[in-house]
């Protein structure tokens, strides 16, 4: 076996291991019908999972002490959270938190 075909086969596997769970639902979902009360909790269920992301990466958590914020990322949370609600563009959003990130970690060093 040519290792350029060992490669691509590693890839493409990767790539159906990574689209079957993320995709598939959302195919099966389409052609289903959802009772409204379960649609509007779902519509709640991303901003519970970036709230929870958000904090997590805020605060330093040590076993057996209160947690501790995390300066350089509550800081680059600051602009990134000013361009998501005047830009309401999620790429603009998030090429302003990898450049306050990137600029914090820089001058911080």
């Amino acid at each position: 076996m040519n290792i350029d075909y060992s490669i691509f086969l590693i890839i493409l596997g990767g790539f159906f291991v990574t689209w079957i769970p993320r995709i598939l639902p959302f195919i099966f979902a389409k052609k289903m019908e959802f009772p409204p009360s379960l649609i509007k909790f779902l519509n709640y269920v991303p901003l519970c999972i970036l709230a929870a992301l958000l904090f997590q990466n805020l605060f330093y958590y040590h076993e057996h002490q209160r947690p501790d914020i995390n300066w350089a990322n509550t800081i680059a949370a600051i602009p990134t959270f000013l361009v998501a609600v005047k830009t309401k563009n999620l790429m603009k959003t998030v090429v302003a938190g990898v450049v306050a990130i990137a600029f914090l970690r820089l001058i911080i060093r």
